[in-house]
């Protein structure tokens, strides 16, 4: 009997020093004493968002310069495109695309369809437009929009009679084969 009265005694005593180390329970929040708000620290924890990443800017290609409709009957007719830049006065235009279309593959027609774009400054913008009207190309002013156009010289025309042209507008120079064709180069996006 003393054996079990010693054990309890020792159960006890471990309780009572357990209790006196543990840290005593948070009182509950009352009406009275409003519960503790937790709030981040700006640049610590993890509830800070991560900073934005910047996008670089998308670049023109032959693959996004016309629309993607186009570019799928390009393709259904066997048609695949070789791509350069454009030139200007003495040499290519710089950040330049010139997209040229064609059945490449099996070289039964040699009819093919170019498109380009470029980013230009006003100095070279003017001298490219000034050397091409010395070339004998047209040039025709609509507002803000220069055209410089081969007119009925092209081996291909539209329906107006305008052959390979190029459209200068404020910071660029889009390039098709007929002066229809530049509505279908969509870019900057």
């Amino acid at each position: 009997m003393k054996r079990v009265g010693g054990i309890a005694a020792l159960l006890l005593a471990a309780a009572s020093l357990a209790a006196c180390s543990a840290p005593a329970p948070a009182p509950a929040p009352s009406a009275e004493q409003p519960a503790p708000t937790i709030t981040a620290q700006p640049g610590t924890g993890s509830n800070t968002a991560p900073p934005e990443e910047t996008a670089e800017p998308e670049v023109a290609t032959c693959e996004n310069l016309l629309p993607e409709t186009l570019i799928t009957q390009f393709e259904e007719m066997g048609w695949s495109y070789q791509q350069s830049q454009l030139f200007g006065v003495d040499a290519p235009l710089p950040d330049s695309v010139q997209c040229t279309w064609g059945d490449y593959e099996s070289h039964s027609s040699e009819a093919v369809q170019i498109y380009a774009w470029s980013p230009i400054d006003e100095a070279t913008a003017t001298a490219m437009q000034d050397a091409l009207v010395t070339q004998g190309w047209t040039r025709e002013v609509d507002g803000d929009v220069v055209y410089i156009t081969a007119g009925d010289r092209s081996a291909v025309v539209d329906e107006n009679g305008y052959g390979m042209t190029y459209k200068f507008v404020e910071g660029s120079v889009t390039y098709a084969d007929t002066k229809q064709g530049l509505v279908l180069v969509q870019w900057p996006r």
